[in-house]
């Protein structure tokens, strides 16, 4: 069930601030009853992958062809599920709705598909946290900017660790800070997922960082 609910339900963060061990860092960031589409320096970031049916619904595989790349028809035939019996003989214990991994085929960043946000000319701080149920995430950006990670899972690291790709793995967490004051105005910066994990095409362009401009452009 973790992962039905992982993948249905909404996933959001616990920011914990305060203690021996927190710094403010000067950051603006959205506390709880805030506009959701104010102004932060400091945003929340959540990445999943999904896929949708026809109609918009989230869609997750009913028996596991979909994991084999197959269709139902054929896999009935190729693999032994309860109750039939396996190659050892005995009966098989494997349940034909058990899919080992998802991997959606759309990402999603903040539970929105195609997102883009437009920022300042100055620094951000990003709390990445990848949601994706398998999914590992090589993130990067179309001008090879530079992360720089300041904390993790367990709050700051010891020294700012500059890299120009990003790995996380499922339900891992990133403290970033990026710069942006050196980029012209009007530089459309696109997030990436490197990653290959799964052989299924997926969407890989997760969020496209615009400095402002008279007229915003709008992602397709």
């Amino acid at each position: 069930m973790t992962r039905l609910n992982v993948y249905a339900g909404p996933a959001g963060f616990w920011l914990i601030r305060g203690g021996d061990y927190d710094t403010n860092l000067g950051y603006i960031a959205p506390g709880v009853g805030d506009d959701p589409f104010g102004e932060y320096s400091e945003i929340p970031i959540v990445i999943q992958d999904r896929s949708f049916n026809m109609d918009g619904s989230l869609f997750y595989p009913d028996n596991r062809a979909f994991f084999e790349g197959l269709l139902p028809g054929d896999f009935d035939e190729d693999f032994p599920f309860i109750p039939d019996t396996a190659c050892d003989g005995l009966p098989s214990d494997v349940s034909p709705i058990w899919n080992p991994e998802f991997f959606g085929n759309m990402m999603v960043v903040n539970g929105r598909t195609w997102p883009y946000l437009n920022v300042e000319r100055t620094r951000y701080r990003f709390r990445f946290l990848n949601g994706c149920n398998s999914r590992f995430l090589l993130l990067k950006t179309s001008n090879d900017m530079t992360f720089y990670q300041i904390g993790g899972d367990q709050g700051f690291m010891p020294n700012t660790v500059p890299q120009t790709r990003l790995l996380m793995a499922p339900a891992e967490r990133a403290d970033v800070i990026m710069d942006f004051s050196n980029l012209p105005v009007g530089t459309e910066v696109i997030l990436q997922n490197l990653d290959r994990t799964s052989r299924l095409a997926v969407v890989n362009r997760m969020l496209i960082l615009t400095p402002p401009i008279l007229l915003p452009p709008v992602s397709s």
